[in-house]
């Protein structure tokens, strides 16, 4: 079962939840009606991930990158 805060993504890993983000999501950004995932630690420090229709998507991606 997960952790309070943590959703579970489409292939049951834990989504990363995050106080700071707008979002509710480590790496995800509401950008003109899309979500779009970035990665921002090292190495890959700003690497665009893709554009997505629901956060939770974005999420998704960032988990799997």
């Amino acid at each position: 079962m997960p952790r309070s805060g943590a959703m579970m993504g489409g292939d049951g890993q834990q989504l990363v939840r995050s106080d700071k983000a707008k979002s509710g999501y480590k790496g995800v950004h509401a950008n003109q009606g899309w979500y779009t995932a970035k990665c921002s630690t090292s190495p890959c420090r700003h690497n665009h991930l893709g554009s997505f229709d629901t956060p939770e998507d974005a999420a998704q991606s960032y988990l799997q990158h």
